[in-house]
């Protein structure tokens, strides 16, 4: 696994460096300014799935990019648009109680990237560096029982939040692959690969399948929990249109199960569908994503609902 995480690194970075990316002084000024220019974010939450409160229960993503004016397409060079990444997310057992039993460890994960976006011969790339941040040291343990409290629902008990997966920061690096193919004239196939080694160890294979308009040139982001994308930037024009998709990975190693009793499955199975719909000012979108059992006493998977919206005044 870390040998092929060096390698498709190695490739990207190969092909992001290549001798028109040394060419670069050929490019103005104004081109090489970096600006503020996209934002997205995307909240999940098992609440608006199964409702169950447990496991993957919940995250929040969002992503901010910069780079020179965005042409509709992604750039040739390697670093000119650059995307800061972070994620927040919960994993807690079935039973906050922990009365029955504590069927997976209580985890508190902070994710925070730093990645490259462009493309080279007709394949997109993300290539990027991250850090995860386990254990109390995150605070959402706090997070998730004052949140709790304040809407009367069960919060984990001292003998859960006790046994929760230890302080850790682990780095490591991220790449996806992609192609985008058009379809037709409102529908894209993208398939794609990833593999990231930061709180887990992992690569995955995939496609994703939009219908409808409003998909092209924009820059769109990959949640790391459900494999949803959501947009940073795009024109706000008029659009309506649906989503799906899935992949299959495998795990080597996960630091959400250190100490645990369960053991971890390696193969990892999602699909996930959406709507997206949006005209100028009022944009939106809603998906719902199903995940594979992750580990031995696991009795099934689990439906994770994702929302986003945005509303300018």
């Amino acid at each position: 696994m870390k040998l092929l995480f060096v390698l498709a690194l190695g490739l990207s970075l190969l092909l992001g460096f290549s001798t028109e990316q040394l060419a670069a002084e050929d490019l103005t000024e104004d081109k090489q300014k970096k600006h503020y220019i996209g934002y997205g974010r995307l909240i999940t939450n098992d609440v608006f799935g199964d409702g169950k409160d447990r496991w993957r229960t919940g995250s929040f993503s969002s992503s901010r990019i910069w780079g020179p004016k965005w042409l509709g397409q992604l750039p040739h060079e390697f670093t000119e648009v650059i995307e800061v990444r972070f994620l927040g997310e919960i994993i807690a057992p079935s039973d906050l109680s922990g009365k029955g039993g504590i069927d997976r460890p209580f985890v508190g994960h902070l994710g925070f990237g730093l990645h490259s976006h462009f493309q080279r011969k007709g394949l997109e790339y993300s290539v990027g560096v991250g850090a995860s941040v386990l254990g109390k040291q995150t605070g959402l343990d706090k997070f998730q029982s004052d949140f709790h409290k304040a809407l009367n629902e069960k919060v984990a008990s001292e003998l859960v939040l006790s046994s929760q997966i230890g302080d850790q920061v682990l780095f490591g690096p991220l790449v996806e692959v992609a192609k985008t193919v058009p379809g037709g004239d409102e529908v894209h196939i993208r398939p794609f690969f990833e593999a990231y080694s930061t709180a887990e160890t992992l690569a995955r294979l995939g496609a994703d399948i939009y219908f409808g308009n409003g998909f092209s040139n924009s820059l769109y982001i990959r949640d790391q929990v459900t494999g949803q994308r959501y947009r940073t930037i795009g024109a706000s024009e008029e659009k309506f249109g649906f989503s799906i998709g899935g992949d299959i990975g495998h795990v080597s190693k996960s630091a959400f199960f250190d100490g645990a009793e369960s053991t971890m499955l390696h193969r990892r199975l999602r699909f996930r569908t959406g709507l997206h719909w949006g005209q100028n000012s009022k944009q939106g979108f809603a998906g719902l994503t199903w995940l594979s059992k992750e580990f031995s006493g696991q009795p099934k998977g689990q439906i994770l609902g994702s929302v986003r919206f945005i509303l300018k005044f």
